[in-house]
């Protein structure tokens, strides 16, 4: 779309919480480009803790709530349901027996989808992980409870 590279650098540079500091720009002030999140928390121009606020009321909601993953969706039967319990959200099959759980995951391991967020080449962790991971990254985990 015509103006769609300005018009992204331009809501970088607009938002608050330091999403301006993705820009890299010559001495005269020219975008160079726009680093990925991940990469702006490790090099230290994106903080940290950018996505905290959100992690923290994720958080909050499934520790009195049931989170729903359906990770495949030639499988719509597959089902595995989260709740946290302090720092932990640990999941359970559909006949309640436990298969995996993450630790409350910090902006980087959201960006890059590992650390907290690993996701091993299997059929239980690695689809839920990564199905986290996309909530997390598109921000629907408060808007929908059936990811």
């Amino acid at each position: 779309k015509a103006g769609g590279y300005n018009a992204v650098l331009n809501s970088l540079r607009n938002q608050p919480g330091g999403w301006s500091g993705l820009l890299q720009t010559r001495s005269d002030g020219t975008v160079l480009r726009a680093l990925s999140p991940g990469h702006g928390v490790g090099a230290g121009t994106l903080p940290a803790g950018i996505l905290n606020d959100y992690v923290n009321r994720v958080w909050s909601r499934y520790s009195s709530s049931v989170l729903t993953v359906t990770p495949f969706a030639h499988e719509p039967n597959t089902k595995y349901f989260g709740r946290v319990s302090g720092n932990t959200m640990n999941f359970t099959n559909s006949a309640g027996a436990f298969v995996t759980s993450f630790q409350k995951p910090d902006s980087d391991s959201i960006f890059g989808c590992y650390k907290h967020l690993d996701a091993p080449n299997d059929l239980v962790r690695g689809p839920i992980s990564r199905t986290l991971c996309a909530g997390f990254n598109r921000s629907t985990l408060l808007t929908s409870a059936n990811q």
